[in-house]
């Protein structure tokens, strides 16, 4: 839908409410940007104020923003590939580990993605508040006019949340990376495995062995039951 039939640029009004929640925190708070914290340095007082904790902005949507970030989302990357290999992916299914995030969906619905399937939530997405005339997020009956969001249903990566989970320990609050080094690196998973026949092979191994130092006693033989005095035996 274009902007004009909804009334309002979406930009526009996202920003503004950005702007309203960051005024009304610094109005709550007590001492903001007065003598108090005149004598702060710029970067000590963003610091001061993204703190996780007690910062006043902490888990403001200003500190949410994901439009800035120079990565290709998978979603992108995947549409590009068809791109370059002049692949037509109208009415095609789209799997994907996370929920798309806003700057994605625009792509998909631009594509005529029908299905989209994902794993992990994404609250920063504001895919259902841009674009409610253009996906349907857990419909009861699938649409042939709207984009189907769907959470998976079926086997799923077990290590995603190991592998991709310790992104925040990779750079500091400023921004910059964290150092590096191969000596002091462990990786994140225990043990790796190439395929399902090592696994299955260890494992019929090891079942092996538990078999072998198991003792297994020989079970007693039941008991014949007392036959029954004839005054009580039934015919």
């Amino acid at each position: 839908m274009r902007d004009f039939r909804l009334g309002y640029d979406s930009n526009t009004k996202l920003m503004r409410e950005l702007v309203l929640e960051l005024l009304g925190r610094l109005k709550e708070a007590q001492g903001w940007l007065q003598t108090k914290k005149a004598h702060m340095m710029p970067d000590a007082l963003v610091d001061l104020a993204l703190d996780k904790e007690t910062g006043i902005f902490a888990g403001a949507r200003a500190t949410s923003l994901i439009e800035f970030g120079r990565m290709l989302h998978a979603e992108m990357a995947a549409l590009m590939d068809a791109a370059r290999s002049g692949l037509n992916v109208t009415s095609c299914d789209l799997y994907t580990t996370t929920f798309p995030c806003h700057m994605c969906m625009r792509l998909l619905i631009g594509a005529g993605i029908r299905n989209v399937y994902y794993i992990e939530p994404y609250a920063k997405s504001l895919a259902a508040e841009l674009y409610p005339d253009s996906i349907i997020i857990d419909p009861e009956v699938d649409s042939d006019s709207h984009i189907n969001v769907k959470p998976y249903a079926g086997a799923a990566p077990r290590r995603y949340r190991d592998l991709f989970s310790q992104y925040n320990d990779r750079k500091n609050r400023d921004g910059t990376v964290k150092p590096w080094s191969e000596r002091t690196a462990v990786p994140l998973l225990e043990r790796f495995l190439a395929t399902y026949i090592q696994a299955e092979t260890l494992i019929v191994r090891e079942l092996g062995k538990e078999l072998s130092a198991a003792s297994f006693k020989k079970p007693k033989a039941l008991k014949k039951p007392k036959a029954l005095p004839k005054g009580n035996r039934t015919s």
